[in-house]
């Protein structure tokens, strides 16, 4: 039995974005208001291929920023992550854990998730980014071309291997796609509590 990763709909409801907008906005952040954004979220760890993102992200020759907003305990990964950022203007690094209404904001800022994993199974980033209407580039491993499936292919692009330059800059192209919103009904709690009541009855029989 599948039951699907729920839903971020009622937690973005509870945030207050505007409250930290003057913390965390294109402006406070030197980004200009036309300029495409490409968000990477959450904890740090080294099988989530921050380190390749900035690497093959320094390589794009336009006005295109990305922001990398999460904490890691691993000292020398953060030491990699700030010296492949090291002078780029286009690159904004907010490595500590951020605030609900922080993390709200920079979703609302942003134009695409991009999850750079080495390895997934799961992805509760991906459910996020998603509530929040925001298109997704990640790899073909996983849940997620479950999850491209589910939402369609106009919300969650995949790639094979390791992210790469060429990934990016079509990806960046793909943002222009038409798209209403996501169809989230499969992610919904009630039915997620309405499916594992169902299952758990199931066994009670056997």
């Amino acid at each position: 039995v599948v039951i699907q990763h729920g839903d971020y709909l009622e937690w973005l409801e509870g945030m207050n974005a505007r409250a930290a907008r003057d913390r965390i906005s294109r402006e406070s952040l030197g980004i200009p208001q036309n300029a495409k954004v490409i968000l990477s979220f959450g904890l740090i760890r080294p099988y989530k291929g921050i380190d390749l993102l900035v690497e093959q992200f320094k390589l794009l020759d336009d006005d295109t920023h990305l922001i990398i907003a999460g904490y890691t305990s691993r000292p020398e990964l953060r030491q990699k992550i700030e010296e492949l950022s090291q002078g780029r203007q286009n690159i904004h690094l907010l490595l500590r854990w951020a605030e609900g209404e922080e993390l709200a904001a920079l979703l609302e800022l942003s134009d695409m998730v991009v999850l750079p994993y080495r390895t997934i199974t799961n992805s509760g980033a991906a459910l996020l980014a998603l509530s929040a209407q925001l298109p997704i580039l990640g790899p073909n491993m996983g849940s997620m071309p479950e999850l491209q499936h589910l939402v369609g292919s106009e919300w969650v692009r995949l790639f094979d291997g390791k992210i790469s330059q060429s990934q990016l800059r079509e990806a960046i192209t793909w943002l222009q796609t038409p798209r209403g919103a996501p169809d989230m009904k499969p992610f919904s709690w009630p039915r997620i509590a309405a499916e594992t009541l169902a299952l758990y009855k199931s066994l009670a029989k056997c």
